[in-house]
């Protein structure tokens, strides 16, 4: 047995590469990272939706224009430029340099240091003895030691002694029975080797005067840099919640929550001056209150922004970006308190901060605030008109004086820009048992509510396929019930000029499922992020005409089971958008929950032509009593409340 070693990498043919796999390794997931972050907020939507968002305000200039833009070259800067850029490109430098070293140093590769004797004999692995004898001899005599001249150096001489040792060595594994036996048991001709613990580093750095380095090197690394990167991790970790906001934040949510009083109605203003006591503004401005806080936001939502000077401006811009998420996370925390009220005034004070609208102040009139070149005090009150549907039945004069409009070039983009809003119309809604025709008791089910999107402009009845309607149920939708809501296209950026993120990727809908009994809610909302828009691009006559009309489909998955008692039970489902005003619907729905023996036993009356022929009766008269309910119960529905605040 061979004593044990240490075998230092003298010709730097190890450590190169080691550090290039250790840079590798850090710098690859850091790549990707940065990447995907990069491109996050670029998701385009699918095609049938691009002409869509064509229509922006792309030539209406707000009067903060430019601290918008200001705001939003800014954000971009510190998206590409960030630390985890800079970091990013030290990494690849220094894989650069020591793959550089590498190569110069090493000729492109490095040996693994093993006994061939092919190799050495310079022949192939199926050489016959004779060439093996005859490649012996040629090299034999060109380094034997009495051939060296007496010019050569001692250490060239020692070179060519221990190449002519190998080359002996070599052709006795060939042609030496026990050589050989020494070879193919243990990989050398002289049988077992001393183990050797390789260390990726010259003996210098080790062991010689540089010593030091790497002693700081290690002791940098595992008493300093790693705790403190360990540390930095956990503190970030347990500072924001997996909602993204702060836990300060949170457990100021909480306790407003905790200590309200279900007698007082919240308001926006109330949100909103919970938000301003957020942490987050806090750490960005320091030497500020919660009270500036406020006001610098309702200024914005006032659109008071001549009496903000030019810094504030930036620094109001700033805050508001950070609003939207922070609603997000009041929402999540109120909707664990089953409150229907808050989460429902937080989702209102987040259309107010997309749409720099305050309800409060412009009364019923702040669906028009969403349309460029619309003020309020322009507003011909005289006209009782509130909401873009009414709108656009007036006729234009009707809408020039209503707006107070009279520019043809304005009014014309007005009415480009109002027909893309979309407005949500509800076509079917019922819970669903997967696998079930019916809803059964202690199971487990979800909301299936069927939509449609449609421009303010569009009117009369809508002719619907009702084939479009049936989901026809398969292996694979029973395995993944929603798939077919995933499939659909990602809703399109938000209209919202004074909102300084574009292409923001909070925005759709929120679905709450309400108990009538209570108004609590049923179940944690759930948002709606994938629908197609592609109806907004017809016009009145397509839109009725057209069969071919675009339904989404949504599913909100019952957190509980189905109740465990037969019977009937009222909800209420607030559909609310987080973007827009007038685009809200809320209605009236009923579980029922049935016994599946009541089921068996009725298909056991009658035959199977005549249940075939009922089934069939039935499906006909229950699409048209859903298009008949249809217009009775949800299209009349208009839960924007005139009175916000």
């Amino acid at each position: 047995m061979g004593d044990s070693r240490y075998a230092y990498d003298e010709n730097a043919q190890v450590w190169p590469y080691f550090v290039l796999s250790i840079l590798i390794v850090i710098t690859i997931p850091l790549f990707y990272s940065y990447i995907a972050n990069f491109f996050a907020g670029s998701q385009r939507a699918k095609e049938d939706d691009k002409d869509y968002i064509k229509k922006k305000f792309d030539n209406y200039k707000t009067p903060i224009d430019k601290n918008l833009k200001k705001f939003e070259s800014g954000a971009k800067k510190s998206k590409v430029f960030s630390r985890k850029f800079f970091v990013l490109c030290v990494l690849i430098v220094l894989i650069s340099a020591v793959v550089q070293y590498a190569v110069s140093t090493s000729g492109g590769g490095f040996s693994s240091g093993g006994f061939d004797p092919f190799e050495i004999l310079d022949i192939s692995s199926s050489a016959t003895e004779k060439e093996i004898k005859s490649h012996y001899r040629k090299l034999s005599l060109k380094f034997h030691p009495d051939k060296i001249s007496r010019d050569t150096s001692e250490a060239d001489k020692k070179e060519l002694e221990s190449r002519f040792v190998l080359i002996n060595k070599a052709y006795k594994a060939l042609t030496d029975e026990v050589t050989r036996a020494n070879y193919e048991k243990y990989g050398h001709p002289d049988g077992p080797q001393q183990v050797t613990h390789g260390i990726a580093l010259p003996k210098w750095f080790v062991e010689g005067q540089y010593s030091w380095i790497l002693t700081l090197f290690y002791a940098a690394s595992f008493v300093l840099l790693l705790p403190i990167s360990v540390s930095l991790w956990w503190n970030n970790v347990k500072s924001y919640t997996k909602a993204g906001i702060h836990v300060d934040t949170a457990a100021n949510f909480v306790s407003k929550l905790m200590n309200n009083n279900p007698a007082e109605v919240v308001k926006i203003n109330t949100i909103l001056k919970w938000i301003s006591e957020s942490k987050e503004f806090q750490l960005l401005y320091p030497n500020d209150s919660a009270e500036n806080f406020y006001f610098l936001i309702q200024d914005y939502i006032n659109r008071n922004f001549l009496e903000i000077n030019s810094k504030d401006l930036d620094k109001t811009l700033r805050i508001v970006s950070m609003v939207p998420i922070l609603i997000d996370g009041l929402i999540e925390i109120a909707a664990t308190f089953r409150s229907n009220d808050i989460v429902s005034k937080a989702i209102e004070t987040n259309k107010c901060i997309i749409q720099a609208v305050n309800p409060t102040v412009s009364k019923k009139y702040h669906h028009f605030l969403q349309l460029p070149y619309v003020e309020l005090d322009k507003i011909d009150k005289k006209i009782e008109c509130y909401t873009l549907e009414k709108f656009f039945n007036l006729a234009d004069f009707e809408q020039k004086n209503f707006l107070n409009i009279q520019d043809d070039n304005k009014f014309q983009e007005i009415i480009e820009i109002g027909k893309k809003f979309p407005i949500i119309k509800l076509i079917s809604a019922e819970f669903k048992v997967p696998g079930e025709k019916i809803v059964t008791p202690s199971s487990h089910a979800h909301l299936v509510l069927k939509i449609l999107i449609k421009s303010p402009a569009q009117k009369g009845q809508i002719i619907l396929n009702k084939e479009s309607l049936i989901e026809e149920e398969t292996l694979e939708s029973l395995k993944n019930p929603f798939k077919i809501v995933s499939e659909q296209p990602p809703i399109p950026p938000t209209n919202a000029p004074f909102f300084p993120i574009k292409n923001r990727q909070h925005n759709g809908w929120y679905c709450s499922l309400i108990l009538q009994r209570d108004n609590k809610l049923s179940d944690l909302p759930a948002r709606i992020t994938n629908l197609s828009f592609q109806n907004l691009n017809k016009d009145n006559k397509q839109f009725l005409n057209d069969g071919n009309l675009i339904v989404g489909t949504f599913k909100l998955q019952l957190q509980a089971t189905t109740p465990p008692t037969i019977g009937e039970y009222h909800f209420r489902c607030n559909l609310k958008s987080l973007d827009y005003f007038g685009n809200d619907l809320d209605f009236p729905i009923k579980m029922k929950v049935e016994d599946p023996a009541t089921l068996e036993t009725q298909k056991t009356i009658f035959s199977d032509d005549e249940d075939e022929d009922e089934e069939e009766n039935e499906d006909d008269s229950d699409f048209e009593q859903e298009q008949d309910t249809e217009e009775s119960d949800f299209t009349d529905i208009n839960t924007d409340t005139e009175d916000e605040g």
